[in-house]
């Protein structure tokens, strides 16, 4: 199956910044706590889980997870986030889970990152069946184009979080348009 058939669309461009939480929590307590935090701030928390390996085999103590942030829409009616108010976010969900925070380094190399859920269509706020899995998405990836699992963990104020299923996506930016092609 050709990857133009998952119908995906760019969103218009946006200032940059970006942070994450990286934890040993489970992507379960960090979807609780992504919802105790949102109802504490009374704020919009929106962000993506990304599984860390372990350096080596045996190597238990390295697995991490990370809770990343970057100042987006989720819709195109949303208003952008400040990125002191995402850095809050990130901080309170530290100091719940533990970790650490960090902010993402904005680089100069022509390289980008791209999330793209799998869930197809809504009715409302209700979201579509999930069309396709991550491992077939990766799979049907153009050259040039790397891709990893990756779950969006998200809540609005007065909402459940949601979760979707996602792929991350690893690329330099002439490359990402064979995604549309």
């Amino acid at each position: 199956m050709a990857l133009s058939t998952y119908k995906f669309r760019p969103l218009q461009r946006e200032s940059w910044w970006s942070g994450s939480l990286v934890t040993a929590a489970s992507t379960d307590q960090i979807v609780a706590e992504v919802s105790a935090v949102g109802d504490s701030l009374l704020t919009r928390i929106s962000g993506y889980v990304r599984h860390h390996r372990p350096k080596s085999a045996g190597d238990v103590g390295d697995a991490t997870v990370s809770y990343c942030m970057t100042r987006t829409r989720g819709r195109v009616d949303d208003v952008m986030s400040d990125p002191d108010d995402l850095r809050r976010v990130l901080e309170a969900l530290a100091d719940r889970l533990g970790g650490h925070v960090r902010d993402e380094p904005r680089s100069n190399a022509p390289h980008v990152h791209v999330l793209m859920g799998l869930t197809e269509g809504y009715v409302g706020d209700i979201p579509g069946a999930a069309a396709h899995s991550a491992d077939d998405v990766i799979r049907d990836l153009p050259a040039g184009i790397a891709g990893v699992p990756a779950h969006i963990v998200a809540k609005r104020i007065g909402s459940e979080v949601y979760r979707e299923d996602a792929v991350l996506l690893d690329t330099t930016p002439d490359r990402l348009q064979s995604l549309f092609d």
